[in-house]
C-alpha cells in the first residue's frame, strides 16, 4: 500500500462503490473546466489522476443535482436526495407528479428530474485546450490546467471505468489509481463525439477512457505534499451547491409547480401533519426514469 494512502479509509472507500447499486452558487473557483469532445474520428484527450485528500483519504463523492432554465438564466443546485432517498425534494416530487400526467408534463418532468454526477480531487497531467492559450496572453498561468489540482466533476458512463478498478480484485488497479507516487496509474480520458441522432444532435463518446498501464510519480515527496494542500474537502463542495429551503421554495413558486407539492412542503419542510398518509408520500421516485448520465440541458451548457 502505498505511503500516500490512509489504508483503512480506502479499504472503506472500496466496500462502498462495490456496494452500490450499478443503475444508480459555489464558493469553490477551482473546479476543471467542462471537458469539450473532439468529433468521431478524432477525440480531445485528457490526462491527469484522482488523489486522496489532505487526510490520505481516497474518495470521490456521488452526488444528485437539478437544473433546468429559468428566468432567462441557468439554475443548478443539489438535489436533497444526495443525502438519501427517504430525503425530501421537491423537485423531484413534481417530477414524480407531472411524469403521471400528459405527454407535456413528461416533457416538463425531465426537464426538472434529479441527475447524477461525480466529483472529485484531480491532478491534470495534461489539457489539450491549454496548447490554444496565446504564450503572451495576460494571466496566462492563471488559465492554464496542466499541473494544477482542480475538482473534476465527471459522469457516470466514466465512473463505471473508474469504479470497474477498484471492483475487480483480480485485474484491478485499486488504490494504484488514487497513489500520486511511483505506483500511481493516470486516467487517460478520450471524448469522442457519436453521430448525429435523429434530432440532429452529438453526444460525448467516453468509451475509449481508460486508465494507463505505466505507473510514474507526480513529482517529488515535496510536490506531492503541495498538491494536497490544493485539495477540497468534497463534502464542503456538497455543501457550496446546495440551496435554502426558502429559495427552492421560490423557485418552485416561480415554475408554477408548488401547487403539485404543497401538502408534502408543509408537512416535510415545515413539519405540519397535514393529511399524513402513505398515499401522500409520494417520497420514492424509482418509477421516474432518471438518467444515469448527464441531461440534455448538461450537455449544451457548457460549464457552470
Amino acid at each position: 500500500m502505498s505511503k500516500w494512502i490512509n489504508k483503512e479509509l480506502f479499504v472503506k472507500f472500496k466496500e462502498q462503490v462495490t456496494s452500490r447499486p450499478t443503475d444508480e452558487t459555489s464558493t469553490f473557483t477551482k473546479k476543471w473546466n467542462k471537458l469539450v469532445m473532439g468529433t468521431v474520428d478524432a477525440p480531445m484527450v485528457y490526462e491527469g489522476r484522482f488523489l486522496p485528500d489532505k487526510t490520505g483519504n481516497p474518495a470521490y463523492k456521488k452526488y444528485h443535482y437539478h437544473m433546468f432554465e429559468s428566468g432567462g438564466g441557468w439554475e443548478f443546485f443539489l438535489c436533497p436526495k444526495t443525502y438519501g432517498d427517504n430525503v425530501f425534494c421537491g423537485f423531484c416530487l413534481a417530477s414524480k407528479k407531472l411524469w403521471s400526467g400528459t405527454e407535456s408534463d413528461k416533457k416538463a418532468a425531465s426537464k426538472y428530474k434529479r441527475n447524477d454526477r461525480f466529483v472529485a480531487n484531480f491532478y491534470i497531467v495534461s489539457d489539450p485546450r491549454d496548447k490554444d492559450i496565446p504564450a503572451d496572453a495576460e494571466n496566462r498561468e492563471d488559465k492554464v490546467a496542466s499541473g494544477k489540482v482542480k475538482l473534476f466533476e465527471f459522469p457516470p458512463k466514466l465512473e463505471s471505468k473508474v469504479a470497474q478498478e477498484l471492483k475487480d480484485e483480480k485485474e484491478g488497479l485499486g488504490e494504484k489509481i488514487f497513489d500520486p507516487g511511483e505506483d500511481g496509474n493516470n486516467f487517460i480520458i478520450k471524448i469522442k463525439a457519436t453521430k448525429r441522432d435523429k434530432n440532429n444532435k452529438v453526444w460525448p463518446d467516453y468509451s475509449d477512457s481508460k486508465f494507463s498501464i505505466k505507473s510514474y510519480p507526480l513529482g517529488t515527496d515535496k510536490e506531492i505534499k503541495l498538491m494536497f494542500e490544493q485539495c477540497e474537502n468534497l463534502d464542503s463542495y456538497l455543501k457550496s451547491i446546495e440551496k435554502p429551503a426558502t429559495e427552492i421554495k421560490k423557485l418552485l413558486q416561480q415554475e408554477m409547480l408548488m401547487d403539485f407539492v404543497s401538502t408534502e412542503w408543509k408537512r416535510n419542510i415545515l413539519g405540519d401533519d397535514v393529511n399524513k398518509s402513505p398515499e401522500n408520500e409520494m417520497e420514492n421516485v424509482t418509477d421516474v426514469p432518471w438518467d444515469d448520465d448527464l441531461s440534455d440541458l448538461d450537455k449544451e451548457l457548457s460549464n457552470i
